[in-house]
């Protein structure tokens, strides 16, 4: 199967190289497909960075291919495009946040994010990969097989305070350890959260909850002063006594119901 949806993937990024540099762009595939080809498995989803418009060349591709597209942000040039296969295949499309893309690289959020492939007419992608032509300006690369979650600057939670919630997630579902200055780091930008969209807070937790190791992270996001900031009623929980009957407060109880949650459901996988 994952061959069958590997030679998908090639089939259609050729054709999407192709029709790109005749429209005189340059394609990268960059981010969480890249990190998954250097994991050895295979990517169901595909970022790309683009030279040009993003969001006009998906839209362009689309139309010729019959893929369903969607604008994610017209101020960045982004689309998201659908293809209508019986397995769908997701990309999106961005336009270069900086005049090259090192640069671009160099603005992500971590840097086992921040690694691209350039991506030519014939370029077949492996696994497992080597990928000589690999463009990894923070080292993620390194990161990654140290297993490490490090931001790609000290800036990086202040550019976008989603990325806060995103280390813990990243964490989770990656089994990555975040570098020791990471916390302090969320510390600092923590107030920022009240900027960032609700919905999008909201559709971060929600990616947390769904991995197999979500209590430890929100102990992490507590540690770091996050998840209080976002859910104040919780507050109030950390000192509230129970009963006789519970041995923990309110909120460190809730915790350890998330704990236990996270056991239930990572056995019943397992029985499955």
């Amino acid at each position: 199967m994952y061959q069958t949806m590997l030679a998908a993937l090639n089939r259609l990024l050729n054709d999407l190289v192709l029709f790109a540099t005749a429209q005189k762009c340059t394609i990268w595939l960059v981010g969480g497909a890249v990190r998954d080809l250097l994991w050895g498995k295979t990517p169901t989803d595909l970022d790309l960075a683009v030279s040009g418009n993003g969001f006009a060349i998906a839209r362009a591709y689309a139309d010729r291919c019959g893929a369903v597209v969607v604008p994610l942000d017209a101020e960045r040039a982004t689309g998201r495009m659908v293809t209508r296969e019986e397995r769908p295949i997701t990309i999106d499309m961005a336009q270069l946040r900086a005049h090259d893309i090192e640069a671009d690289l160099r603005r992500r959020d971590f840097t086992v994010n921040a690694m691209a492939l350039p991506l030519q007419p014939g370029l077949l992608l492996r696994i497992p990969s080597s990928f000589s032509a690999l463009i990894d300006p923070t080292n993620g690369r390194d990161d990654l097989r140290l297993g490490v979650l490090r931001p790609c600057s000290p800036d990086s939670l202040h550019d976008d305070p989603l990325r806060i919630l995103r280390a813990a997630r990243l964490c989770a579902s990656l089994s990555l350890r975040p570098v020791p200055e990471l916390a302090e780091l969320m510390r600092a930008a923590a107030p920022l959260l009240k900027m960032v969209a609700a919905e999008r807070i909201r559709d971060e937790l929600l990616l947390l909850f769904a991995t197999r190791a979500a209590a430890p992270w929100l102990r992490y996001l507590d540690a770091s002063g996050v998840l209080t900031l976002l859910i104040p009623e919780l507050e109030p929980a950390r000192s509230c006594e129970q009963p006789r009957i519970h041995f923990l407060p309110v909120l460190a109880h809730s915790l350890e119901t998330v704990a236990a949650l996270d056991w239930i459901i990572t056995d019943l996988r397992r029985q499955a």
